[in-house]
């Protein structure tokens, strides 16, 4: 009964919220040094979806997104002094991603739990970038600090492939929780090409979080 009752609520409107950690790819960081470090973010925004049958349907999202990347690395002063060196990237995006849905009854007789996996292209529009750096000069533990925002070092616009799998429960007729573990790779250069230096490799956003949902179903 639940099952045909989530097919006739063909539309949705909800809210998104995911914890998740972030990348910037670059091949050339071990070779100059940078050693990546686990990079903390979140996910904050709105989707509609529509099902168009009982197995398939579609979502449009519009997410904040706040990621960047997180490195270390070491190197020595003109005085022979030992660095340390803490960079972080910071980078926020508008994300909108379009995707595809098939979902399908799982575990539960009742079928109000659901495998879910979404697919899609997004698109993401840079929003802001800050980077802060923090130099320790060893053994003296001295620190000097910089900070900048230089959003024209990077593409303002990306296109990402996003891929999620989790569960759907819709405990009641009229509402539907989502926990989903989604991901998203960029297929284009996040800095901007025209202030690269020849022969500079490329570097890919990425994340992966769990995405947490809950919508409100609406009846045609």
């Amino acid at each position: 009964m639940l099952e045909e009752s989530w097919a006739q609520k063909e539309f949705y409107v909800g809210l998104r919220l995911a914890p998740q950690s972030s990348f910037l790819i670059n091949s050339a960081d071990r070779d100059s040094g940078f050693t990546r470090t686990f990079t903390s973010g979140y996910v904050l925004g709105g989707a509609v979806g529509q099902n168009f049958t009982k197995h398939f349907g579609f979502e449009f999202s519009v997410l904040y997104s706040l990621q960047g990347q997180k490195y270390t690395r070491e190197r020595i002063s003109q005085g022979g002094e030992k660095v340390l060196i803490n960079e972080q990237t910071e980078l926020s995006y508008l994300k909108v991603p379009m995707l595809l849905r098939y979902f399908t009854p799982f575990l539960l007789e009742e079928r109000r739990v659901y495998l879910s996996v979404h697919f899609g292209p997004q698109v993401g529009i840079l929003l802001q970038m800050r980077q802060y750096e923090d130099s320790k000069l060893l053994p003296e533990n001295v620190v000097y600090s910089r900070y900048i925002r230089r959003r024209d070092l990077f593409n303002p616009t990306e296109i990402h492939l996003v891929g999620a799998i989790g569960l759907e429960y819709t405990p009641s007729p009229q509402f539907l929780l989502t926990a989903l573990i989604r991901g998203d790779y960029s297929l284009v250069d996040a800095l901007d090409k025209t202030l690269k230096t020849p022969g500079q490799p490329n570097s890919y956003n990425a994340t992966l979080g769990l995405i947490l949902g809950f919508s409100y179903l609406i009846n045609r």
